[in-house]
């Protein structure tokens, strides 16, 4: 499974993991986090690719959620033709506990990503939603502070499972810099061979994007909020980065 604050790199995480040839990681499912309804039985098999009375019948013989949840990717594991399947949803770092107790052999990756960066990016997305597969602008903005405390909340409700052998984690940072070299590692972790087809573009401009985003004043709301597990993270020292950003500007 594959979680974190939203904006951390965990799509980047689904798409280079989906192109390994033993793992199905696609769309994002929600299904740890709400009660699968009737009504959302259709939605998951279009999502996922899968025949819709397959999918009823799978849920309409389960008598529990985890149990449908198993079937249902074991389905989609069948009809892809890969051994294995990962599901990413960002807030699968809030139910970690659910998945390690009803999915004992999984394996959780926790994206994580300079909280400065999150902020900046979280408190404008989504710019779009989709509506008939039409994709319509539309304006996002949250504050600082919400975006400043969703990103150590999720952060640190993830690192709680430091030190689990089903935990892992990726630094959005390491991936884009030395993909290849975070790649190996994490697909050593999860049992897995290396092959060349995870290996895909990435793009850097993202990193370090605060520098010119944030105001001096937004800088220190952050700070107040995230600072200390960005020191401990190792994203930022001390709060000398909020003097300097502020002279700088």
């Amino acid at each position: 499974m594959i979680g974190g604050c939203p904006r951390s790199g965990t799509t980047l995480l689904r798409c280079l993991l989906g192109s390994h040839p033993n793992i199905g990681c696609e769309v994002e499912t929600r299904v740890f986090h709400r009660t699968v309804l009737p009504k959302h039985v259709e939605r998951l098999a279009m999502w996922l690719g899968l025949d819709r009375a397959v999918v009823d019948q799978l849920y309409r013989s389960s008598t529990a959620q985890a149990q449908f949840v198993e079937r249902l990717f074991a389905e989609y594991c069948r009809v892809r033709g890969k051994p294995r399947w990962a599901e990413k949803t960002p807030d699968n770092v809030k139910v970690v506990d659910y998945i390690f107790e009803h999915f004992p052999r999984a394996k959780f990756v926790h994206g994580i990503r300079d909280g400065r960066d999150v902020v900046c990016s979280f408190r404008t997305h989504p710019s779009a939603k989709i509506v008939g597969g039409v994709a319509h602008p539309v304006e996002t903005r949250r504050s600082v502070e919400h975006c400043a405390r969703r990103w150590t909340k999720a952060v640190a409700g993830g690192l709680r499972f430091r030190g689990h052998p089903g935990y892992h984690e990726v630094r959005y940072e390491d991936l884009v810099a030395q993909p290849e070299e975070a790649l190996r590692e994490l697909l050593t972790w999860a049992g897995e061979p290396w092959d060349d087809a995870v290996l895909q573009p990435i793009y850097s401009s993202a990193i370090g994007r605060w520098r010119d985003d944030l105001t001096p004043d937004e800088a220190e709301t952050v700070v107040q909020i995230a600072g200390p597990l960005l020191a401990e993270l190792g994203y930022a020292e001390d709060a000398s980065w909020v003097r300097e950003h502020a002279m700088a500007h």
